[in-house]
């Protein structure tokens, strides 16, 4: 596996990767008024079925992201791109967001997003 930062052909491929997956839970939010503040809780709920979940289009704003500098790394095996990851640096605040981070999934739970992270 190899990882380097992406060009414009890679991003090109990038934007072709299939981001979606399946899930049968979902997070419930809970919130309750509690004297002068409210308290919010994440609970896990079981779906009745599982859920395929469509991963949104965004290839103006990955475009967007690689001109203004941002991180873009992608993985990548005898050419063929298998995952990538969009990384904005705050280094004055000393914080990084992690916009996208997509593995193809005939190559997931293989360690790629792992190194893509590392």
């Amino acid at each position: 596996m190899h990882i380097y930062r992406a060009d414009l052909r890679d991003l090109a491929v990038c934007l072709t990767l299939d981001g979606s997956y399946e899930t049968d839970h979902v997070w419930q939010v809970i919130q309750q008024v509690e004297g002068d503040g409210v308290t919010t809780r994440f609970q896990t709920v079981h779906l009745p079925r599982t859920m395929r979940v469509q991963y949104p289009g965004w290839s103006e704003a990955l475009l967007a992201h690689q001109q203004r500098g941002d991180l873009i790394l992608v993985a990548s095996e005898a050419g063929d791109v298998r995952g990538y990851i969009n990384q904005e640096s705050q280094p004055d605040q000393g914080i990084a967001w992690i916009h996208h981070l997509i593995v193809t999934p005939a190559y997931r739970r293989q360690g790629i997003g792992t190194a893509l992270l590392g």
